[in-house]
């Protein structure tokens, strides 16, 4: 398979032996695909002892369990739950004096590392420190969130519809809106964006849902919980909202509570142009798309001027469009994966951390 990603080097062994902890669900298996599997270098295996590396869960290692010396674990930790975040945790500390004892390694696939979700425990924000990496533990970041709303919500699920490979699609573009926001308001960023967008005067025909999901959506059951965007006591079902969004010339996407929003790759699966508040970590990943060649990145004091010119240059406008929807393809199905795989494989031979570049997470 020919990569469009460039390689640093060609790594001496061109074969990388996965075995997968038996537990993973469908979203977890899938950001596995999409960063590893769908590699032609990477084969499973039966056993752990055949594997290169085991492929595992944060959530494993909250009970510091006994391992292997010498042993090689990849270990998948895709939300930014504390609870989920085992042996990157201050208390976690006497643990991995252990497991570097014993000569263990261990490759972090890591969406963001700051805990967002403290308060979900009874905890203030900040109250907990987190550990940011040696030799031994790497803390590797991802391209995005690869992940969408109805996953975020909900998860954890073995729901395989929503899964980005399984809904790219060419957008028709029979265009009925100007531009389109549909989320909660659930960071301060997203805040400042909402207010700006909200004092928006004659800009055509536009979709501004701007409503914090419901207090009580906390207590609702995932499934229905997962269904709703909330609007003046109306609700904008998950389907309704991507149909609104490849209805819209220009979709808006805002910071999180971190620096990821779930419509990134909702949008980009979709062939919907992309105009994506700015954060001071968003090109910290290599992979991540870039500014004015798969999205356009604004700041809050030129979101007007921008939003109003990506809505007036159609041309422009829909070559960056159609290129973030073949970015986003290619990743997804495969050099995303040649990247990781890449940088496992030199790192295999070398055992020097600085192998995985840019890859690294910003803040280790």
């Amino acid at each position: 398979m020919k990569q469009a990603l460039s390689r640093r080097d060609t790594p001496r062994s061109e074969s990388c032996r996965l075995w997968l902890k038996p537990y993973f669900d469908a979203m977890q298996r899938e950001h596995i695909n999409t960063l590893l599997l769908r590699d032609e270098r990477v084969s499973l295996v039966d056993k752990p002892h055949e594997a290169d590396w085991v492929v595992c869960s944060a959530g494993e290692f909250l009970k510091h369990p006994p391992l292997h010396e010498n042993g090689r674990y990849i270990v998948l930790c895709i939300n930014d739950l504390y609870y989920n975040m085992g042996l990157l945790r201050m208390e976690d500390e006497d643990y991995r004096y252990h497991i570097r004892s014993i000569g263990a390694k261990f490759v972090y696939l890591k969406l963001e590392m700051k805990p967002q979700t403290l308060h979900s425990l009874g905890h203030p924000p900040g109250h907990f420190k987190m550990f940011r990496g040696d030799d031994n533990i790497m803390l590797l970041s991802l391209p995005m969130m690869l992940g969408g709303s109805k996953q975020n919500i909900c998860y954890p699920t073995n729901d395989e519809s929503e899964w980005y490979v399984k809904k790219l699609c060419k957008n028709p573009k029979e265009y009925e809106y100007d531009w389109c926001w549909i989320g909660s308001e659930s960071s301060k960023d997203r805040a400042d964006m909402i207010r700006i967008l909200s004092g928006i005067d004659g800009m055509g025909d536009y979709i501004l849902v701007n409503s914090e999901i419901p207090e009580k959506a906390a207590e609702m059951p995932w499934e229905e919980a997962a269904e709703i965007t909330h609007y003046d006591n109306k609700t904008v079902p998950y389907d309704e909202y991507l149909v609104l969004a490849r209805k819209s010339k220009v979709n808006l996407s805002g910071n999180g509570n971190g620096l990821w929003c779930p419509k990134d790759g909702e949008m980009f699966s979709r062939n919907c142009f992309v105009l994506r508040q700015w954060h001071e970590n968003l090109n910290s990943n290599p992979l991540t798309p870039k500014d004015g060649k798969h999205w356009i990145v604004f700041k809050n004091g030129d979101l007007t001027d921008t939003l109003k010119y990506y809505v007036e240059h159609d041309a422009e406008r829909e070559t960056i469009n159609d290129a973030g929807y073949e970015y986003f393809k290619q990743g997804i199905q495969g050099e995303w994966a040649a990247y990781y795989i890449d940088r496992l494989l030199q790192y295999m031979e070398t055992e020097d951390r600085h192998d995985f570049g840019q890859l690294l997470h910003f803040d280790c």
